[in-house]
């Protein structure tokens, strides 16, 4: 078996985003849009408030069927000082809304959805404001990256009748609902301070209402009892890398000990204190900034979490609370944006892949082009002659079993003789241990019979009955013309890495053996592990924030060399699900099958601005491109004839990408689809990215 061991890298893997990473983005508005259907108010989030849902349904809302949370984001650039932008959402237990914050949604009674607004003027300088928000079915898991809170009261609107409340009470889990997550900037806390508050109307926004806009609570609430008031720490955060940082902290109950290698005491006023240590961040590269902190109220008979969602860190065994032994214990936790290392491969000894030259007149190269074919959700099983599940109604083949489906893959081939092919997960579906390496071998015959080059993902199918990834990668990787990869251990699921194209000559586009492509290929996994994430019930698994990381790491180490790129995962983000008709070519058939629970996938695409296009699978009848912001979140559409699932009243199809570069060094990204037995037309030819207009 192939192991890391035998060819290894040391590269730093950015494990969260960067201090001072650049968020692009400030939410100015907000909005719930109602309809008879999902797509219904999906649509009249776009048509109506020219603005972009972000997630799943909040329930009857004012009799409505469905309402879907709407926002609309601005570029930093494009924000005006004037202008307000949203500072805080908040989902309480309460009739009322805290002071300062306005009602925007009751979804029931004692429950209200509560907004906090601030001027751009002080909300960027400060980075306390949300930049991005996203609504899920569930409660855990969602966003666990350093910037992002999920907020964990349920906004969801009960059912109107007695009977349905009671089924949905009944059958649902407390940790599915209407969860909100939002994202902030992530930039060192600069000042901490200890807030006592004696008047509980404002406990849910006290920070911000008694130190100004630039101050965030760490907590929903005053959790720090003492004989006769409450408390809470409240942090202020900047991007002015002229003030000090916060590098450490820690809870003692002896405030002498704070002194020397600590700058400041708080003392909450019980007996407990919190040390402070502040640095300028360029005079100890060795510590890393503290860029959230947060103090979590803990009724449980139990040890508390060591960690929380958004890369939380608990600081301290000791409850803020100690030493009441009758008191609600409080524990503080802290988020650093930390780079851990870990073990890459080596490139792979195989050729560099290259662009292809167009010739001009003279001879010299005007252009360059590179064209992919997208396989996706072949399901060979390794027996040619296994039947079809849904044969199309308009099939003109006799029979339609497995070889049929070969038959059509050597037509593209020798139709569009693509540059490279990548294989978009689900490409096996073997039910005998005696098949495996039969399936793996037709599913590759094709492209090794013609030695175009190829990479493999995987996708929910391809290892069911013990044909694990690890055998699939191993036998990918000895195959002559596969560049498929294992990627790191360290980092989540099999066969996240990348592939760069290579310029043939010199030209406009950089020297020869430069860079002018890229390809991002990520593992979406298949389901997760219920037992050991019992507080969750999607079906399937998601984007892990080691895999976000390690893209961001990808992407950085190119900072030199920025070239459009594509990436390709088999399951699609739940963003794919938001399409709307004026931003999708293509069709949306079935039901986007992602993952509920969210990851900072889309997010991260949309801030580093390197990946134009995102490829998946998994649905096999849907074959759109839909563009949200700046990315085009495109299905290659189902292929595959014998164990693959399709609809008999849709032909099955492939999707080719074609980049090209041209002698002004403009780059454009073309893509079409070809359809069984129609291979004459391009289908749904369009521009997914350019940079000529």
């Amino acid at each position: 078996m192939f192991r890391l061991s035998r060819c290894l890298a040391l590269i730093a893997l950015v494990a969260s985003s960067a201090v001072n990473a650049a968020t692009h983005f400030a939410v100015t508005s907000v909005f719930l849009a109602t309809g008879d259907s999902s797509d219904a108010a999906i649509e009249a989030c776009d048509q109506t408030y020219q603005a972009a849902a972000v997630g799943v349904d909040w329930g009857m809302v004012n009799g409505s069927t469905v309402a879907h949370l709407c926002q609309q984001r601005q570029r930093l650039e494009d924000v005006k000082p004037t202008q307000r932008v949203l500072q805080k959402i908040g989902v309480y237990g309460a009739t009322e809304c805290p002071p300062k914050m306005e009602l925007f949604y009751r979804p029931k009674y004692f429950r209200v959805v509560c907004l906090k607004w601030e001027s751009a003027s002080i909300a960027l300088s400060s980075g306390n404001y949300i930049s991005d928000i996203w609504v899920s079915t569930q409660r855990n898991y969602n966003n666990d990256d350093i910037g992002w809170t999920s907020l964990h009261a349920n906004a969801f609107t009960p059912a109107a009748s007695l009977g349905e409340r009671f089924h949905q009470k009944l059958w649902t889990p407390a940790y599915h609902g209407t969860f909100i997550s939002y994202k902030r900037p992530v930039l060192p806390i600069r000042e901490v301070r200890v807030l006592q508050q004696n008047d509980t109307s404002e406990w849910m926004s006290a920070c911000s209402t008694a130190l100004g806009g630039e101050w965030e609570d760490t907590s929903e609430s005053y959790p720090i009892h003492t004989v006769d008031s409450r408390r809470t720490l409240c942090v202020r955060r900047s991007n002015k890398t002229s003030e000090p940082a916060l590098l450490a902290t820690r809870v003692t109950t002896h405030a002498d000990s704070c002194a020397n290698v600590y700058n400041q005491t708080e003392a909450f006023g019980n007996g407990v204190y919190i040390c402070l240590m502040y640095a300028n961040q360029d005079e100890d590269t060795a510590m890393t900034p503290i860029v959230t902190m947060h103090v979590e109220p803990w009724n449980e008979h139990s040890e508390p979490d060591l960690h929380l969602p958004g890369g939380l860190e608990r600081v301290t065994a000791m409850s803020l609370n100690y030493p009441l032994p009758n008191g609600e214990a409080a524990y503080l936790y802290k988020a650093i944006a930390a780079t851990t290392k870990v073990w890459v491969p080596e490139a792979l000894d195989r050729p560099p892949i290259v662009a292809k030259p167009v010739s001009v007149a003279g001879g010299k190269a005007g252009n360059l082009t590179f064209k992919i074919l997208q396989l996706s959700d072949l399901h060979y099983t390794g027996d040619p002659t296994t039947k079809c599940h849904d044969t199309p109604l308009e099939m003109k083949a006799p029979s339609c079993n497995e070889a049929l489906m070969t038959k059509y893959v050597n037509e593209l081939l020798d139709l569009e003789k693509p540059d490279y092919v990548v294989f978009a997960g689900d490409n096996v579906q073997t039910y005998k241990t005696s098949l495996r390496q039969a399936s793996m071998d037709a599913a590759t015959a094709g492209v090794e019979a013609r030695g175009i080059p190829y990479a493999m993902i995987y996708g929910n199918h391809d290892d069911q009955r013990g044909f694990t990834r690890e055998m699939m990668v191993e036998m990918a990787m000895a195959k002559p013309h596969s560049y498929t990869q294992r990627g790191p251990e360290e980092v989540y699921g099999i066969g996240n890495y990348e592939l760069n194209i290579k310029a043939p000559v010199d030209g406009p586009w950089g020297s020869a053996g430069s860079d002018v492509f890229r390809m991002y290929f990520l593992d979406s996994n298949a389901y997760p592990d219920h037992g050991a994430l019992s507080d969750e019930d999607t079906k399937y698994d998601w984007i892990r924030p080691s895999q976000v990381a390690y893209y961001r790491q990808m992407s950085a180490s190119h900072t030199d060399n920025q070239v459009p790129a594509i990436m390709f995962f088999h399951i699609p983000l739940p963003e794919y699900a938001m399409d709307v008709a004026a931003q999708r070519t293509g069709r949306h058939r079935e039901y986007v099958q992602s993952s509920e629970v969210h990851s900072d996938m889309f997010a991260t695409l949309v801030e580093l601005e390197e990946v134009k296009a995102t490829f998946a699978g998994h649905d096999h009848a849907n074959e759109y491109c839909y563009k949200r912001e700046s990315i085009q979140l495109c299905y290659g559409g189902g292929a595959g004839l014998g164990m693959a699932y399709g609809w008999k009243e849709v032909q099955r199809r492939a999707r080719v990408i074609e980049w090209s570069v041209d002698s002004a060094n403009n780059r454009e990204i073309r893509s079409w689809k070809r359809v069984f037995e129609q291979l004459e037309e391009r289908l749904d030819e369009q521009v997914l990215y350019t940079e000529s207009e």
